[in-house]
């Protein structure tokens, strides 16, 4: 499927040939992988990110510069303002979240990662398999185990996080200001 530029002056699409994907750039042919999927602009439109797959390794190539080579990537997503990426990758059997090509901690389980819209924050959640719990991370802080959370919604002046969370037979919205 073809892939717009949100200013619509740039067009990206994945090809496949002899066995091998890469990404197609206003006409250009980029290298070629084993696999590639996942393609985004930045919201700007000047930033075209990826997520390929070589010698069973996953990585991201952002503007055709490869990163860190990981067991798997997933969530790949650009900051509002445009300045950040970030994803959630495994090596082993543990989870993290890249910012900016940075390692976080690592986890049992990451998913469903988040930027506020001033681009400021970021939010994700963690599973914790020995505990069978969920935790909300804002901003590289835990905030409390919980037996589910639903995905955090942050509000549009970018002050709160608002997410909902189960604890036993109880169902919580949290309303937290970041």
């Amino acid at each position: 499927s073809p892939t717009f530029s949100s200013d619509s002056q740039h067009l990206a699409c994945i090809a496949r040939e002899s066995n091998k994907s890469f990404v197609v750039l206003d006409g250009k042919d980029g290298k070629k992988y084993d696999n590639v999927g996942s393609l985004i602009f930045s919201p700007d439109s000047q930033h075209l990110a990826c997520i390929a797959r070589e010698s069973n390794k996953s990585f991201v190539v952002l503007n055709g510069k490869e990163g860190e080579k990981c067991d798997k990537i997933s969530y790949l997503t650009f900051s509002p303002d445009n300045q950040h990426l970030a994803y959630v990758a495994r090596k082993g059997n543990k989870y993290f979240v890249v910012l900016d090509r940075k390692e976080g901690k690592r986890y049992d389980d990451v998913y469903s990662i988040a930027f506020s819209p001033d681009s400021q924050h970021l939010a994700y959640m963690i599973g914790d398999r020995k505990e069978k719990k969920s935790i909300l991370v804002l901003d590289n802080y835990e905030q409390g185990k919980y037996d589910q959370i639903w995905k955090p919604t942050f509000t549009s002046d970018s002050q709160h996080i608002i997410y909902f969370v189960q604890k036993g037979d109880e169902i919580w919205k949290i309303v937290k200001r970041v």
